[in-house]
């Protein structure tokens, strides 16, 4: 028995002992490279070469020799001068999280010290989400890395999230969803074009939509809410060719019904090229050209392009008038005269901001993402659209598929109204309709458009108070984005009033102006930012109290202009 108990006691001596945890774990670096290695001694086996300055959880098993892990690899370093860190884990529940944009480019590290190995360069102006680790270090995952950040030129910003009763969208091009709504995350599917999508929340300028069973991110510009229907009487109609009958009014809507050839339908709705028809036993969507032509089906169309003109107008009308001042006297006159229901979501109306899309970023300030005549990127400004910004948001807000860069509308006949060339500007409205693009190239570099909305005569505005615009009352008017003389002021004031000294105004905003008047023919002229390359001459009449200004396409300081349509939903 004793001998039993001899040879037993003699194996557990002779086995490898396991070292033990000696001390509690910290974190640290070392001045110089360190082998990590299998095992907690001298020569033994190593798992790889930790490069100097790279921060470590270190675990100490006896007086030289740490536990740890480099690259997802575990092992033993010798941890003789050592500098301990006072880190937090950004996994731990003491950890702080926040959300904004570096206003300066900015290096991702492989640890959270200076001249640690770089990973990556990170831009500026783009939404991140860091995690305080040091004082001066943050945690960052970017494009499925770890690392750290010097966090000194990053500027919290708190996004609006929430949650919205459901609703379908559509993009019309494949279109990426994120996993989250930050730059630089894994890319969680690619939407494919006019299919419906679920959209159940926002989170900053990312839209939430359900897909594949899982919640993504999708940049707010590039979904189009599928709009509403318009209702009409329901008339009978029938069935030209066997057709599949859509869910949804989107070409790759899922099949939910079948109407055979000559089958007896009642139309109760259009939307699009879609008409919402029944048979009594099954509601969908077929397009409207598989109807029979009728002389109702035809009548009804007649009356519905009219109504749907209309309706459409109004729509893009509030829409854009929404970033408008308070008391603008135009859209004043559109609620009264034409029964609008446009309210200006801002005393002074929405700023200029070069190069600005998102209209979760409005009135807070930022850094612009590039440098312009007035905008730099070492500077905060409020954000604001610029001016494709701006109609392709206002374009998105309608239902309209995405306006086409300015550039490309020149390449293409598709979709322009080369009619007005050939007309005077009073004529121009008998062409156009409410939601036209206007696009302009500069003689000098550079693109400028707008939207068509009417004329001083569809706003009511009697002759005997226009004055001096009473001869142009039939010219047309344009919304845009652009430089003016007013918002400078206004947006100074407004800074001042909100203690934002280190906010620099912009330089114009959304503003209503007038086309064609020829520029001797205007009352009143200002220059501004004299001695910059952003020096600017306006034109512009008084109307009540407000500066219309003047822009005139066929100016020489213009090289071409066209009008673009954008027809599709």
């Amino acid at each position: 028995m004793y001998k039993r108990i001899l040879a037993l006691l003699l194996m557990l001596c002779l086995l490898p002992a396991l070292p033990a945890r000696a001390e509690e774990a910290f974190f640290a670096y070392f001045p110089d490279a360190r082998w990590l290695r299998v095992e907690p001694k001298a020569g033994s086996g190593t798992v790889d070469n930790v490069p100097a300055r790279t921060m470590l959880r270190l675990e100490p098993v006896d007086e030289k020799y740490a536990y740890t892990s480099y690259k997802g690899k575990a092992g033993y370093i010798y941890y003789k001068d050592y500098v301990v860190m006072d880190y937090t884990d950004p996994a731990s529940p003491e950890a702080v999280t926040v959300e904004g944009f570096f206003g300066a480019p900015v290096y991702m590290r492989q640890s959270p010290l200076k001249n640690a190995p770089l990973v990556a360069q990170l831009p500026t102006d783009v939404r991140f989400q860091i995690t305080h680790v040091t004082d001066e270090y943050a945690y960052i995952l970017f494009e499925g890395k770890e690392g750290y950040v010097y966090k000194a030129d990053f500027v919290e910003m708190e996004y609006k999230k929430g949650r919205v009763d459901p609703y379908i969208a559509f993009v019309d091009e494949p279109t990426p969803a994120w996993s989250t709504p930050y730059y630089g995350a894994t890319l969680g599917a690619e939407l494919p074009p006019y299919t419906p999508i679920l959209v159940d929340g926002y989170d900053g300028d990312h839209i939430t939509v359900l897909h594949g069973g899982q919640q993504l991110f999708v940049e707010a510009g590039e979904l189009t809410p599928l709009s509403e229907d318009y209702a009409l009487e329901p008339f009978p109609a029938q069935v030209a060719a066997h057709s599949d009958g859509l869910q949804y009014p989107l070409e790759h809507a899922a099949v939910i019904a079948e109407f055979a050839r000559d089958a007896d339908v009642t139309v109760q709705a259009l939307h699009g090229e879609y008409a919402l028809v029944t048979d009594g036993n099954q509601r969908a969507y077929i397009p409207f050209q598989r109807l029979k032509s009728s002389p109702t089906v035809d009548a009804a169309m007649d009356a519905l392009g009219l109504l749907r003109e209309r309706m459409e107008g109004q729509k893009i009308l509030d829409i854009a008038f929404s970033m408008l001042e308070e008391n603008n006297p135009i859209l004043l006159a559109y609620n009264e005269y034409l029964g609008g229901n446009a309210v200006a979501r801002f005393q002074y109306g929405c700023p200029y901001l070069w190069a600005g899309f998102n209209e979760s970023s409005l009135l807070r300030a930022r850094h612009p993402s590039s440098d312009s005549n007035y905008y730099f990127t070492d500077q905060l400004y409020l954000g604001g659209f610029d001016c494709i910004g701006f109609t392709r948001w206002v374009h998105s807000q309608a239902g309209m598929k995405k306006l086409p860069a300015i550039s490309e509308t020149q390449k293409s006949s598709r979709g322009r109204i080369d009619e007005v060339k050939k007309l005077p500007y009073d004529q121009w409205h008998t062409v156009l309709k409410v939601g036209d693009a206007l696009n302009l190239h500069y003689r000098s570099g550079g693109y400028h458009t707008g939207l068509y909305i009417g004329t001083l005569a569809d706003f009511g505005f009697d002759p005997a108070e226009l004055g001096a615009l009473a001869p142009y009352a039939n010219y047309p008017l344009l919304i845009h984005c652009g430089m003016n003389n007013f918002h400078t002021a206004w947006y100074t004031q407004y800074l001042q009033d909100n203690h934002l000294t280190s906010v620099t105004p912009p330089d114009g905003g959304v503003t209503v102006s007038i086309l064609g008047v020829p520029y001797k023919d205007v009352p009143n002229t200002e220059t501004m930012w004299a001695g910059t390359r952003n020096k600017k001459t306006f034109w512009w009449f008084d109307l009540l109290g407000y500066n219309l200004t003047v822009i005139t396409p066929t100016d020489e300081s213009y090289s071409w202009y066209n009008v673009y349509r954008n027809t599709e939903k």
